[in-house]
């Protein structure tokens, strides 16, 4: 049988080809900024503002100071945290190319009715003004700090209770029924890291990006302390380990996707074939 290159295929090659070139391109170009960024870099492990370091690059490490944490009306008692992710969702029914579909659905603000406590809730991430050391956490270091720990220090909220994941009806574990709902909460995990590293420019009591070049700037957020050259070059290699698997894991789902696209209109094509002889 005679291979035929089609133009699905040419094109599949071509984009293949570009995203790799790109992603190449990309970590290249970081690990020349993380080099930049370790040649000018100021070290300020005690967390102190330095007048001198105004307008530099500097790594602060510091102790987090974000007083009681954060609050909800429906928790006992406030989470322990300084910025708390909570997400709410609905089980709904919906129909789809003509059949009926099941999926929860993202509540982006309360129910109008609110008969119950619970139709009050609604998705929102919360932050509490934070100092490291005795700097104070800008916005745009807040949205840098990860909030991956999931919340379970209350056995019920609003009559759903823990199931694993989230607070949901343990009734319905296994087959969830159009009605119910889930409840999380994600947080920065003060617990286990009780300070932070920000690499900025100093601006005054706080942070700003570092401008790298005229288009990029450059900011980072660390949990735990760093207090050396070779802690920051050690996470700044993990980051750039982290960009580089996701970059061509980007280009593998291309690929994939490309492929799975091109069978299947081959297919429909020979079916077509098929029918008319």
């Amino acid at each position: 049988m005679k291979f035929k290159l089609s133009k699905g295929m040419i094109v599949l090659a071509v984009l293949v080809l570009f995203f790799s070139y790109m992603a190449v391109k990309n970590i290249r170009k970081g690990k020349a900024v993380d080099a930049k960024v370790l040649n000018s870099v100021t070290l300020v492990s005690d967390g102190k503002v330095h007048p001198e370091n105004e307008g530099k690059l500097v790594l602060v490490s510091g102790k987090l100071n974000f007083g009681e944490g954060i609050r909800f009306d429906e928790l006992d008692s406030p989470i322990k945290s300084f910025k708390v992710v909570r997400k709410v969702s609905d089980f709904i029914s919906y129909e789809k190319d003509g059949k009926k579909h099941y999926d929860f659905k993202e509540r982006k603000e309360a129910k109008s009715n609110e008969a119950k406590s619970l139709d009050s809730l609604y998705s929102v991430e919360k932050t509490v003004s934070t100092k490291v050391g005795d700097f104070y956490l800008d916005e745009k270091g807040m949205s840098l700090a990860p909030a991956g720990k999931l919340y379970n220090g209350q056995e019920s909220v609003c009559g759903l209770k823990w199931v694993g994941l989230e607070y949901g009806n343990p009734a319905h574990k296994d087959e969830n029924q159009v009605g119910d709902v889930a409840l999380s909460y994600k947080c920065f995990d003060a617990e286990k890291y009780d300070s932070l590293s920000v690499l900025a420019m100093q601006s005054g009591s706080s942070f700003k990006p570092y401008p790298i070049s005229a288009k990029e700037e450059f900011y980072k957020v660390f949990e735990g302390s760093i207090s050396s050259l070779d802690e920051l070059k050690a996470a700044l290699a993990t980051d750039e380990k982290k960009d580089k698997r996701g970059r061509f894991a980007g280009v593998i789902l291309i690929l994939v996707v490309g492929v799975i696209l091109i069978a299947d209109r081959r297919r429909v094509n020979a079916a077509k074939e098929k029918e008319n002889n």
